[in-house]
Formats: structure tokens, C-alpha cells, sequence
């Protein structure tokens, strides 16, 4: 009895280490791509995530939630797309698409 519990302990403390040294990879890698690169985010296989800060999106998007945006230049009328506007990402649904211009505007907003 007592092998088949050194056993358990010995797999469930090996999970515990592959889950830190997994979680301590992607913060050095968002690390290097934010603070050394300079990006302004990082880039996980063609996904990121923000950190909502307004509410220019409720009901569908709340103040501190955060949206899993996939990195894509395929976009249409209805969609909700982050983009970056001066020195801040916004997170907006596209209203129009005119040519190359994109109109964009937070469902709480009463204008684009």
C-alpha cells in the first residue's frame, strides 16, 4: 500500500513540475516578445488576449474581462475585432466595411 502511494505522490509532484516549468515558459516567452521585442503584445501560435478596461462593449464584454482574440487580416460586418488606435488596443464590432477603411463601434457606444 504504501509503494502504490509513493507512487501517486511521485506522479502527482511530477505534474505540479511540468505545469511550473510550463507556466514559467510562457511568462519568460510573453516577457521577451512585450519588454525586449517591443511588441505590444505577445503572439501564441496566431492567438494573444486582452484585458478589457471599458465598458464600450456590454452587454457582451464586461469591464476586467478578457477576450482571446485569433491574429487574422479576414474580417467581416457583425465581428468583434481588437485593433490598436494610438497607444491602446480597442475591441470593437465592425459595423461597416467601405473598401479598404473598416467602421468600427463599441455596442454601448452611440457612435462609431
Amino acid at each position: 500500500m504504501k509503494a502504490v502511494l509513493n507512487k501517486i505522490f511521485n506522479i502527482g509532484l511530477n505534474m505540479v513540475i511540468i505545469l511550473v516549468v510550463f507556466c514559467l515558459s510562457l511568462a519568460l516567452y510573453s516577457f521577451v516578445q512585450v519588454r525586449v521585442l517591443n511588441k505590444s503584445y505577445a503572439n501564441y501560435f496566431g492567438y494573444t488576449y486582452f484585458h478589457t478596461i471599458s465598458g464600450s462593449m456590454e452587454d457582451e464584454i464586461k469591464i476586467d474581462d478578457f477576450v482571446f482574440v485569433k491574429i487574422t487580416d479576414s474580417v467581416k460586418k457583425d465581428d468583434i475585432v481588437s485593433f490598436q488606435a494610438k497607444n491602446m488596443i480597442v475591441t470593437h464590432r465592425i459595423i461597416e466595411i467601405n473598401d479598404e477603411k473598416i467602421i468600427t463601434k463599441g455596442d454601448a457606444n452611440n457612435i462609431a
